[in-house]
């Protein structure tokens, strides 16, 4: 195997084993979404039980290398880089390739409830992640798209606690298939030492 094969693949390991450490993995196993019993002048309050945004911000640290492109561990580098590379078995390739398919249709699907209409528009779960990392955690920038988006979501009546929910039910849902991958890789690590 290729030198930068093993150190993309060992850094991808080991950025899931940092992640995994944070303390937003054990908050996020029970993560719930809970109605207050007070209601405001919109109604009642949908708000998540789970990680806090302290947790939430020291998580995206790490967790933005698996998802932007610009990092060669991203999902999409790592699945490429062992595409490309002859020593790894096609039982490998597929089973990385089938992840993130799984991954890339769960991110295109929408949400359990369509519940941000935006005209005829409802975004997806890649949407709501997007939106979310790029217009509220990091990246911003007045005039983005993303950021325009993410306030008018905190403007709709019973929204703000739902989205939340539905994005941390994605950080969750992701995790698990970098997880996945990092088992898989570990594995492939182990045979070529």
């Amino acid at each position: 195997m290729k030198q930068n094969t093993i150190k993309a693949l060992n850094y991808f390991v080991e950025k899931y084993n940092e992640l995994k450490d944070f303390s937003f993995h054990d908050s996020a196993k029970n993560l719930q979404l809970k109605m207050s019993s007070l209601p405001n002048k919109n109604g009642q309050i949908l708000y998540p039980v789970g990680p806090n945004k302290e947790q939430v911000a020291a998580f995206l640290l790490i967790f933005r290398m698996f998802i932007q492109n610009k990092d060669s561990i991203s999902i999409s580098n790592i699945e490429k880089t062992i595409l490309i590379e002859p020593d790894i078995s096609k039982e490998i390739k597929a089973e990385i390739q089938k992840l993130r398919n799984v991954l890339n249709s769960y991110l295109d699907d929408y949400p359990y409830e369509k519940v941000l209409p935006q005209g005829d528009f409802f975004p997806t779960r890649r949407d709501i992640m997007n939106t979310i990392i790029y217009g509220n955690q990091s990246h911003i920038e007045i005039n983005k798209e993303e950021i325009k988006k993410y306030e008018k979501w905190l403007e709709l009546p019973f929204n703000p606690g739902y989205i939340e929910f539905e994005f941390l039910k994605i950080l969750k849902y992701i995790f698990k298939i970098i997880e996945d991958m990092a088992k898989i890789i570990k594995n492939e690590i182990v045979k070529t030492s």
